[in-house]
């Protein structure tokens, strides 16, 4: 008789503690505060988060103790499926945010006016919860399925999964995703390192069974495609990815080439949706604008909407020639001067104590009237960087310059106080 999963002493106690935590939420809105059998919302949301994050290790559980199988790619399913569920809460909040708008309040801080198209239908939670079943889900599957169908195993699987995980985070991390950057952002940093890998190891089985394949050409554009790749790791961005990806590409359709008819129609559909790309990116840039502006420098086409905001208050408020610090690319379109080494302040080691002592010089010098400024008041000191250097820059700052406004960009202007007074046009 095969021994069952577990005993059944086991199951009961599995069963005792499911009950005990179905009725968590039960007692915290059946009974008021400060009754014995109260439990408090923070427990409550306490206890869902201590079930979320073991929900996670169980699956890494059984991928990794099960099947032995080390990906490192789990945080992009956990974190779509978590994303999916938090769209219907964001919603379910209604207008009871910061800023009472039917929008959720990061919306309203980006400046959105309505919902994007993936949040349609996300007030409803039953289409939430298939969102978050089936979206790691497919993810899982067509990653799954290339990656098994070439035989990636072991350390080389780790890999490819962790470079799939650092994709979605670097495409989460844009407030703005378009249509295009949803599809070359994973293609890039997955795509590119997997092609290198997937030949090496076709080299591996097959240069002895097939020598009049052109193993040593194909050896040393996967070198020299590998060198750069790691040349930019350090310092990664999709346009060096892109202009070290090429040898991936050659490498990818000789691979695809080599899959028979299927894959002649992959290489096909690739090569087309790359010229399709091609095409489209020059053309949208030279015809997607928000609006024009005529700066001293000349008429200026300015894409984003909230950039655009920050160049018409600036151009309206101040003068060419005039003394400025702050955001750098402003200051040569309308023609402002700027007196100290550094464009504008950061929360980072980038700029030296010496900097921030020499910047708070020029601008005392040549009494700078206004300071465009990335709202770092708020992130120096934060977690991560001990050695907080702008604090000679903040006291500087509270002690001679008065607040005016923050725009949708998060940029915020200051005035010299002891600067005439100015009809500041809004």
């Amino acid at each position: 008789m095969t021994p069952g999963l577990f005993s059944r002493p086991a199951w009961i106690a599995i069963a005792a503690c499911a009950v005990l935590l179905a009725l968590l939420p039960v007692l915290n809105l059946s009974f008021p505060d400060g009754h014995a059998l109260h439990i408090s919302g923070y427990t409550v949301a306490l206890i869902g988060k201590f079930m979320c994050y073991a929900m996670a290790a169980l699956a890494l559980d059984l991928v990794w103790g099960y099947a032995g199988i080390l990906s490192l790619g789990h945080g992009v399913f956990f974190a779509l499926g978590g994303y999916a569920h938090g769209m219907y809460l964001m919603r379910a909040i209604g207008s009871d945010g910061v800023y009472q708008s039917n929008l959720p309040d990061f919306m309203v801080f980006l400046d959105w006016k309505t919902y994007p198209w993936y949040w349609s239908l996300t007030d409803n939670f039953w289409y939430c919860v298939a969102l978050a079943v089936l979206v790691p889900g497919a993810l899982a599957f067509i990653f799954g399925y290339f990656a098994f169908r070439s035989r990636i195993k072991g350390v080389y699987f780790s890999i490819i999964t962790q470079a799939m995980t650092f994709a979605f985070m670097l495409l989460f991390f844009r407030n703005q995703t378009g249509f295009i950057r949803w599809i070359c952002i994973p293609f890039l940093y997955v795509t590119v390192p997997l092609a290198y890998l997937v030949f090496l190891r076709v080299m591996h089985r097959r240069r002895r069974t097939e020598p009049d394949q052109p193993w040593n050409q194909l050896l040393l554009l996967a070198i020299t495609g590998l060198a750069m790749f790691l040349a930019v790791v350090p310092c990664l961005s999709v346009m060096r990815v892109s202009s070290a990806s090429l040898p991936g590409m050659v490498l990818l359709a000789w691979m695809l080439h080599r899959w028979g008819k299927q894959g002649r129609v992959a290489a096909a559909a690739l090569a087309a949706l790359s010229l399709a790309i091609a095409f489209y990116l020059p053309i949208r840039n030279q015809t997607m604008h928000w609006h024009y502006l005529d700066l001293p420098a000349g008429r200026t086409a300015i894409l984003d909407p909230n950039r655009y905001e920050v160049y018409r208050w600036m151009a309206e408020n101040t003068h060419p020639g005039q003394m400025y610090f702050g955001m750098g690319p402003l200051a040569l379109p309308l023609w402002l001067q700027t007196p100290a080494p550094i464009s504008a302040p950061i929360p980072y080691a980038y700029d030296r104590p010496e900097h921030i002592a020499a910047s708070i010089a020029a601008i005392e010098t040549n009494r700078v009237p206004l300071l465009l400024l990335k709202p770092y008041r708020y992130l120096a000191g934060t977690w991560g960087y001990t050695d907080d250097h702008l604090r000679p820059f903040q006291a500087y700052l509270d002690q001679h310059y008065r607040y005016i406004k923050t725009f949708p960009a998060g940029f915020e202007v200051w005035e010299r106080k002891d600067s005439p007074q100015h009809d500041r046009k809004p």
